[in-house]
């Protein structure tokens, strides 16, 4: 139950990194709200490397 639950926590936090960074590549977004959002999804993302690595 939880090795299922971890797999699709981790398949989300990807798609989730996928969608941040097409949305990047689509729009110039600047701000502290963007900081802030951009900040979260980076830790997210070395959260995932670091969990993979």
């Amino acid at each position: 139950m939880v090795d299922g639950y971890q797999e699709e926590l981790e398949r989300l936090i990807r798609r989730l990194l996928e969608a941040w960074s097409a949305w990047l590549d689509a729009d110039e977004n600047f701000g502290p709200e963007y900081e802030a959002l951009n900040a979260a999804i980076e830790a997210l993302r070395r959260q995932l490397q670091e969990h993979e690595g």
